[in-house]
Formats: C-alpha cells, sequence, structure tokens
C-alpha cells in the first residue's frame, strides 16, 4: 500500500505511432526492434487498479483506489483529465468505440457514465448492489455490459439526451 501522500506511477509503454503493420513486420524480418517510448504518469495518490489506451491509442486511462480516473496524452503524458465524484475506488474502465464516452465501475457498485472530452459526468448505471467487476461497450457503443459480484448483469442501451445534466439509466 502507498503512504497517504505518495504518488503512484504508471507507465505507459506505446510503440511509436506512425508505425503500420507492414513496417513492423518488415523491421522484425530485419530484426530490427521497434522503438519504445517511456512515459511516466504521476498523479494518483493511492495504488493503481488499471492503466488503458483509448482506441485510437492518443490517450491512457488511470484509475485509482485514491476514487479517481485520470486521462493521459498518450505521446506527452500530460495529464488531460481528472474524473472525480467517487465513493469509493475505481475499479474498471472501458472506453467507448469512438473515444468520446468512458464508462467506469466502482468497488460500492456504482456505475458512471463520463463525456471524455470536457470530463462530465453524463449519467449513472443504476442497479448494482455489489462490487462491479468489469464493464464494457459493445462494438457499436450504443450499449453497456457491466458483470457483479452478485452474478447481476446490467445491460442496457444508450439514448441520445439533450439534457446537460447527468441522468439515472436503468437496464432496459
Amino acid at each position: 500500500m502507498a503512504r497517504k501522500g505518495a504518488y503512484a506511477k504508471a507507465i505507459a509503454l506505446g510503440i511509436m505511432t506512425a508505425l503500420s503493420a507492414s513496417f513492423l513486420e518488415e523491421r522484425a524480418a530485419r530484426a530490427e526492434p521497434a522503438s519504445l517510448v517511456q512515459i511516466t504518469l504521476t498523479g494518483h495518490a493511492s495504488d493503481l487498479a488499471l492503466a488503458h489506451f483509448s482506441p485510437d491509442g492518443s490517450r491512457v486511462v488511470t484509475a485509482a483506489a485514491d476514487r479517481t480516473v485520470r486521462i493521459w496524452d498518450a505521446k506527452s503524458g500530460a495529464q488531460l483529465r481528472v474524473l472525480i465524484g467517487f465513493e469509493e475506488g475505481v475499479w474498471c474502465v472501458a472506453f467507448s468505440p469512438d473515444g468520446k464516452l468512458l464508462a467506469t465501475a466502482t468497488r460500492d457498485g456504482a456505475a458512471k457514465l463520463w463525456d471524455t472530452e470536457t470530463g462530465k459526468h453524463v449519467a449513472d448505471l443504476v442497479g448494482h448492489q455489489a462490487m462491479i467487476e468489469d464493464i464494457a461497450f459493445n462494438e457499436a457503443g450504443d450499449r453497456i455490459v457491466t458483470a457483479s459480484q452478485t452474478r447481476r448483469r446490467w445491460c442496457g442501451t444508450l439514448k441520445a439526451r439533450s439534457s446537460r445534466r447527468s441522468t439515472p439509466i436503468r437496464s432496459g
């Protein structure tokens, strides 16, 4: 366990974005290693639960026991957003396929949707009574599924909302 005030570090290793699959295959055939870039992401105040790349690879999301989710620029390591408002540590996250939304789930069973560009809380996914083990979007990005320790699955359709307030969404 990290001491209070100590910073946890997440290391994101990324292959240079300009490399195409055929270029990598060509370099591998010539036994030339791909260049790796190491970026240190500093900001969380306790143990990290995860680190994931966005679908386009331009951002990294980290979640921690410090009750925050942070979105970082994958090239520079600059912190872009800090998502707050969690009552427990964040256990799992998922980017929508277009990278515009982020679904988060916590140890106390709370699931939320966030706008990744603004960092604003968009909706609550209600109904879980226990820790959520996993959360995911479908390929189209219009449905979310969660899995809980109580063996309850949340699966709902996301509908376009014009309201700026965060809205509870129930499984439908």
